[in-house]
């Protein structure tokens, strides 16, 4: 935040305290330039280009005014700052009303103009770059302008090229920044296939929704037989109602730094916000309950079926570490397909706030993981028609989203849900002792590689408190199994 104020400072911008500051981390917003440069020109060409002309992981800082002695036209105006994590700042782009007044600047002024902001803001003579395009936009009462340079120092893959932009609204600098130009014909190509990855999940997704109404009616009958555990269901309903509220508290800063919109009042859009969270929370709620019942219920009743604690937690450790070691030696034996960045999300609330939330999280996964599989237990019959079904489709989904998606990646998705679905019926189906510390593995040693490998400030510590919060989660689950045991 004080970096994107310090860069207004430096434009002769001083907003006062009427500007709401909103931050929000994210990653690039278009990652169609990085995946061009990626995979036409290969790593070495992507980390030249990667925080110059390709936009890093970043910060988007938004000044605006909601209220105030301004018309509700003139709060359009707004100031959007983007900055990299080493505190450079990659793009401003001020954002005025359609009918502001101002200049009307001929092409050879407005040149001369964006020439200099070249040279102050980008540090480039304009000599050295080609200009590409020199565009007028009329207002009611202004002349905008928008000029787009292109940079032959900077090596990019054949058919792109890296642009430098500079907007002017009348005869100020409104917008600048650089981007990487994808070629059409690349860009024709990526959205066929986006096409087909959108088709394809759609269709998949559509039917993965059918599995898990077959599910949710299957709980829905052991409530209807009482065959659920009261207190378990209460303590997941609270779970889950007190997540969804967590989440969006943590995340309200992102959201108005994206969404919220000037011209209505903050307390309709508070209001709106509060009803779609409630709506949302009550859903999650009584699925919350219903896997939390169900769930606990059944592991009360379920036999052992490790000799010891000792042996049930070395499977449990065996089966994660092989799960998240295959994916590992997958990607080592296979060329990447796109570049692959940190989750930064959480950097723009309280990570440790967050983390401090994977207490509920496990509780909720671990409820929904032991119901499901409780709920479809059978080798044979339309219940494991069912679950192989369900594997094979999530094996349709990963392979879909994948940027080279081909028949060939769908086909060995798909194959790869086969196998997973071996593993599951070979190493966990009929073991529902042995999905609790399969589950708390399986997210520990995501804990542990945002640990080892933080991915923002403070990253480490919310990693440390994440897993002490797990640790509490697992806690809570046993207490709740041990609650429901008969005497």
């Amino acid at each position: 935040m004080r970096v994107a104020e310090d860069e207004l400072a430096k434009m002769g911008v001083k907003l006062g305290p009427e500007w709401k500051r909103m931050a929000k981390a994210e990653g690039p917003r278009d990652q169609e330039p990085h995946l061009f440069v990626w995979r036409s020109g290969g790593k070495e060409a992507f980390a030249a280009l990667l925080g110059n002309h390709l936009p890093p992981p970043l910060w988007a800082i938004r000044f605006a005014r909601f209220a105030g002695d301004v018309d509700v036209a003139d709060r359009a105006e707004a100031w959007f700052v983007f900055v990299a994590g080493d505190g450079q700042v990659r793009a401003v782009h001020h954002q005025l009303p359609e009918a502001r007044s101002g200049a009307r600047l001929t092409r050879e002024q407005a040149a001369n103009l964006a020439h200099e902001a070249v040279r102050q803001w980008f540090g480039i003579e304009p000599a050295k770059l080609r200009l590409v395009s020199g565009r007028a936009t009329n207002r009611p009462d202004r002349l905008d302008w928008e000029f787009i340079y292109s940079d032959p120092a900077r090596a990019v893959p054949a058919g792109g090229e890296a642009y430098l932009q500079v907007d002017l609204a009348g005869d100020q600098v409104a917008a600048r920044g650089r981007y990487v130009f994808v070629p059409e014909s690349w860009t024709r190509e990526r959205k066929a296939t986006k096409d087909l990855s959108q088709l394809v999940t759609g269709i998949a997704g559509l039917a993965i929704l059918l599995v898990l109404s077959a599910v949710v009616v299957l709980g829905i009958r052991r409530f209807a037989r009482h065959e659920f555990s009261r207190r378990a269901a209460l303590a997941g309903a609270l779970a889950a109602l007190v997540y969804v509220a967590a989440q969006k508290l943590l995340g309200f800063e992102a959201a108005m730094a994206e969404g919220y919109d000037t011209t209505q009042p903050l307390t309709q859009q508070y209001l709106r916000d509060a009803l779609l969270a409630l709506a949302l929370g009550s859903v999650s709620a009584l699925l919350g309950a219903m896997f939390a019942g169900v769930g606990v219920r059944a592991a009360s009743r379920a036999a052992p079926t490790a000799p010891s604690r000792i042996a049930l937690w070395r499977d449990a450790l065996a089966l994660s570490l092989l799960m998240s070691g295959a994916g590992a030696l997958l990607r080592r034996l296979t060329p990447e397909p796109a570049p692959r960045f940190p989750n930064v999300r959480e950097a723009g609330s309280w990570p440790v706030a967050g983390a401090a939330l994977e207490a509920l999280d496990y509780l909720l996964a671990c409820s929904a993981a032991l119901a499901v599989v409780a709920l479809l237990a059978s080798r044979t019959g339309w219940r494991a028609g069912l679950t192989a079904f369900a594997f094979a489709l999530a094996g349709l989904i990963l392979g879909a989203r994948t940027p080279d998606l081909s028949i060939a990646t769908l086909a060995t998705s798909a194959a790869l849900g086969a196998v997973s679905y071996w593993l599951y019926s070979r190493f966990v189906l009929f073991r529902l002792d042995l999905v609790p510390p399969l589950v708390l593995c399986l997210t520990l040693l995501g804990t542990l590689q945002a640990l080892l490998r933080p991915a923002y400030p403070g990253a480490a510590p919310a990693a440390l408190v994440g897993m002490a919060s797990l640790a509490a989660g697992y806690a809570l689950w046993q207490w709740l199994v041990r609650k429901d045991r008969l005497p």
